[in-house]
């Protein structure tokens, strides 16, 4: 059984041959371990791709959530600001 069949069974509640793992609210970590801030990815979306699939792919999650973490960007892309802090 692969990982989507896994996170599709788990979703219905039925069982699964293993528990599956979900890299949650790990956005800023994935960033953070790698050196680099949430300002720092704003501008390299590329790179911001490359640190999520690589950080799920190291604990081998079984999904893959990009906005994790980053509940500020959806403000941000409404139109709201996000303050920097030091």
């Amino acid at each position: 059984m692969n990982a989507k069949e896994i996170m599709l069974k788990a979703l219905k509640l039925e069982k699964t041959p293993r528990l599956p793992v979900a890299l949650l609210s790990g956005g800023v970590w994935t960033m953070n371990r790698r050196g680099y801030s949430l300002q720092d990815i704003l501008t390299k979306p590329e790179l911001a791709a490359e640190i999520i699939i690589n950080a799920s792919e190291e604990i081998r999650s079984d999904i893959v959530w990009p906005g994790s973490g980053y509940h500020n960007l959806a403000i941000r892309a409404l139109g709201g600001q996000i303050k920097f802090r030091a």
